[in-house]
């Protein structure tokens, strides 16, 4: 899925985008976590997989390239300004479910 912007709605996704997300699970339900299965390949600690839905980051990315260091751990010293900042420390909670359960595959 092309990255959505954030919107602060229940899916944080724009009307638009709703259109195409509400079908992306099930789809990828179907043609990705359904075959994989049938192979052995998937990891069930959850019931949803949400490929496609981190929201673009914009700008915080090259920052954190710049910073050589993960977009949360970047502050106003890797040049982040105003509302940058507190978006990159939210942005944790994007990351942590997917190195959890990469963690938890690996273990």
């Amino acid at each position: 899925m092309q990255q959505h912007n954030i919107r602060d709605n229940a899916t944080g996704m724009t009307q638009g985008w709703q259109i195409f997300g509400n079908r992306l699970e099930s789809a990828i339900q179907k043609h990705v976590v359904d075959r994989l299965t049938l192979l052995g390949q998937v990891h069930n600690g959850s019931d949803t997989f949400n490929l496609g839905k981190i929201p673009n980051l914009h700008s915080l990315i090259p920052y954190s390239l710049e910073a050589r260091k993960p977009v949360f751990q970047c502050t106003s010293s890797d040049g982040l300004k105003g509302a940058h900042i507190q978006r990159a420390r939210d942005s944790k909670h994007l990351f942590t479910p997917i190195a959890d359960t990469i963690s938890s595959v690996l273990t």
